[in-house]
């Protein structure tokens, strides 16, 4: 059993494991030839070996962002009047990518990954299925800690300061809790809301749950933890709850307001050492968080508001790629270079792979204006048990 204690960015004597997954997003076929772009993929086919360069490039295709309504689905879009005198694109907003269809070719598979890896850290906000808003925070956390003796507790405050949160909702993931909830389950939708405090690194958790308590007015919370890609970005998982206390997050809301907003909660945490009797105890938690948050156009997104959203995007979710730390400027953009495999046979606990690199690239100057380019092809090889030789 994992404990946990909530985790304030400043803690250090935890005794916590953390893993931090950095899966990049892909696509693949449904034909006889499947790719992956972080794990081996599955099925057979007949591959080639060797070299190939192409380039390809994807111009957007989409709406343009206007005034409207806010959806409070994930395929859905938010929009807001423009609120910047400069967009960071033209044109309209890049049209979600479609996966590679049925029989495609290498090229297209991993075209059609990359694309997909590009939509998940930027096409996506650009078009508003995620809800940014831009505003103020002001925080506080009491988090349990597991020691061997001392405070068996610690704050952590959140200066007022700017802010940059996002809302998305999505199916509910159970994984999200610690300990876990028996009344939520993965068949539900949750709005997730992360209020990252842009001056101190840091972010705050919140989500709701639909059809839980009826019209999801308990909203959980966990405390203040790291988004920092300098200090290191930790997971916070939702220990504590209130019922009324933060505005209903599936409302297409235009603005949220959180005026002192106090969760609560108990946590379990090991006292002492096993010699010497030690055991778990009950902790109180206690988060209180007061902002003032109102729906920001995506025309006004710049790379580096994208380089905060993509740290942590749940309790318990990291980014596909944390900071976009694999975007590398070049020659008026940035560009990412992705890597991925084709299976070509399985044999055991052995398989045939043939790997690529293929390359990102969007202009520092419109980030709707995207492409790949550069696809090369590596040298088959053997993985067995995960080991590639």
């Amino acid at each position: 059993m994992r404990l946990h204690a909530k985790t304030p960015a400043t803690a250090t004597p935890l005794l916590l494991a953390l893993v931090l997954g950095m899966a990049a997003c892909g696509g693949g076929g449904t034909g006889s030839q499947e790719s992956s772009s972080s794990t081996t993929s599955t099925g057979a086919h007949s591959g080639s070996t060797g070299s190939q360069s192409t380039s390809s490039r994807s111009l957007s295709t989409g709406s343009t962002p206007s005034s409207g309504s806010q959806s409070s689905s994930s395929s859905g879009s938010h929009s807001a009047p423009v609120d910047a005198a400069v967009c960071s694109f033209v044109g309209p907003a890049p049209a979600a990518p479609a996966p590679a269809g049925p029989g495609a070719s290498q090229l297209e598979q991993a075209t059609a990954a990359a694309l997909s890896f590009y939509d998940g850290v930027i096409g996506q906000y650009l078009r508003g299925d995620v809800a940014v808003f831009r505003g103020t925070v002001q925080a506080s956390a009491v988090s349990a800690l597991s020691v061997i003796s001392g405070p068996d507790s610690v704050t952590t405050t959140v200066p007022e300061g700017p802010a940059l949160a996002a809302l998305l909702v999505r199916p509910t993931i159970t994984g999200d809790w610690f300990p876990a909830q028996p009344s939520i389950t993965a068949s539900g939708t949750s709005a997730v809301l992360v209020i990252h405090a842009r001056a101190s690194g840091e972010y705050i958790p919140y989500v709701e749950v639909e059809g839980v308590d009826g019209m999801a007015t308990t909203a959980w919370a966990g405390g203040v933890a790291s988004d920092s890609t300098d200090a290191g970005v930790t997971d916070d998982f939702l220990d504590s709850s209130c019922s009324g206390c933060v505005p209903s997050l599936f409302g297409h809301p235009t603005s949220l307001s959180l005026a002192s907003a106090t969760t609560t909660g108990v946590v379990q945490a090991f006292e002492g050492t096993v010699s010497d009797d030690g055991g778990y105890v009950s902790i109180p938690v206690q988060t209180v968080t007061s902002a003032s948050l109102s729906l920001a156009s995506p025309c006004s997104l710049e790379w580096a508001d994208l380089a905060v959203l993509n740290t942590i995007i749940g309790p318990n979710e990291f980014a596909a790629d944390i900071g976009l730390a694999s975007w590398k400027a070049s020659g008026g953009e940035w560009v990412s270079a992705q890597s991925g495999s084709f299976t070509i046979s399985t044999s055991g606990l052995c398989t045939t792979v043939l790997p690529y690199t293929i390359d990102v690239y969007v202009s520092q100057t419109n980030l709707a204006d995207h492409g790949v380019r550069d696809f090369q092809l590596g040298t088959q090889m053997q993985e067995c048990a995960g080991v590639r030789r």
